[in-house]
């Protein structure tokens, strides 16, 4: 059944050229073969539209979607890569970045496990799959055998809701999704800081999330990533710029998450589950603590009794401090963002 379930891979892509070609290459290796692989331009200024367009023509598993819209950014991108996959019947997702390298067995090794997990007493049960990375640099020798110990993050087997409010430890290029998670997660909210985080955070609200200990990925790092691996302490060096810029948008990023959470309440409303249980009363609770409670003391306190925390001890001293001291904006400062 497995080697017949076709898969449909999802690839935002934007001034890739450098490495696209041998990403699609580690894809077509694959010892699954019955995928099909959507590619999206996202207004790439290099030759990356060229170079896909190509490989499109080479193998007709390859689709290159086009659409009038530019520059959407990478959740809107993947979102759009998953609705016109939805439109061709997919049940199974996986999500690739531009620049990375899959190991052979990725594909075989995750609809394994998905198969297994999603399907509980006749019920497709919605179902995010995720695994480790391999830290590699740009040309592909090691840096770190585990992006998650390099991260200093893990995974979450009870209650991942806890953490995922205020972290994410799900890694987009790594996940799997099934037809059932994705027609709850879409659309993807703008308020949705990446879409592997709103992925994630569905997943605990409405399903699961099941975890594949071993790398699946060799995560490419190099000059121009949007999201990359920093190393846990690298990211905390008081003699690094990164580290001044994370100090000076803290207060945006937490709000962003005050969003994000407040849109994954939305969507639990507007689903009217007719019981509640824990990921979305916790939900509920945090969501609204920013615009019910005036007193940082008491959101704090508040909070902790809720058990969000994140996992590494000073990175959940600083959401504390970062709660405590952040002065809540007002609404006409909300509405200007």
């Amino acid at each position: 059944m497995s080697k017949k379930t076709e898969i449909f891979i999802l690839l935002g892509a934007y001034n890739g050229e450098k490495f696209i070609r041998e990403q699609v290459k580690s894809i077509q290796a694959q010892t699954h073969k019955n995928w099909r692989l959507l590619i999206r331009d996202d207004g790439s200024g290099d030759s990356t539209l060229e170079i896909v367009k190509r490989l499109a023509q080479e193998d007709e598993r390859i689709i290159v979607i086009e659409s009038g819209c530019k520059n959407l950014g990478t959740s809107a991108n993947f979102g759009l890569l998953a609705q016109n996959a939805c439109l061709m019947g997919a049940k199974y997702f996986c999500f690739s970045d531009q620049d990375d390298v899959w190991q052979p067995r990725k594909l075989e090794a995750q609809l394994s496990l998905m198969v297994k997990a999603e399907s509980s007493r006749n019920i497709l049960i919605p179902t995010l799959l995720h695994s480790d990375l391999t830290v590699v640099n740009k040309n592909l020798d090691v840096i770190h055998p585990s992006y998650m110990r390099f991260q200093k993050v893990s995974h979450e087997s009870q209650n991942p809701i806890l953490v995922l409010l205020v972290q994410n430890f799900v890694t987009g290029c790594t996940v799997m999704v099934n037809r059932t998670l994705i027609d709850l997660a879409l659309p993807i909210p703008k308020e949705a800081i990446m879409h592997d985080w709103w992925l994630a955070l569905c997943a605990s609200v409405w399903g699961q999330i099941k975890f594949l200990p071993d790398s699946t990925v060799h995560y490419r790092q190099h000059r121009n990533n949007e999201m990359g691996a920093k190393g846990f302490w690298n990211a905390l060096n008081p003699e690094n710029s990164n580290l001044r810029e994370r100090l000076r948008l803290g207060a945006k990023h937490f709000f962003k998450i005050i969003e994000q959470s407040q849109a994954l309440k939305d969507r639990i409303i507007c689903k009217k589950e007719p019981t509640q249980n824990l990921a979305m009363y916790t939900t509920i609770q945090f969501a609204s603590l920013w615009k019910n409670e005036s007193s940082s003391i008491k959101r704090t306190i508040r909070m902790k009794s809720l058990k969000v925390h994140r996992q590494y001890y000073l990175a959940h001293f600083l959401l504390m401090l970062r709660s405590l001291f952040t002065v809540r904006p007002s609404n006409n400062s909300q509405k200007s963002r």
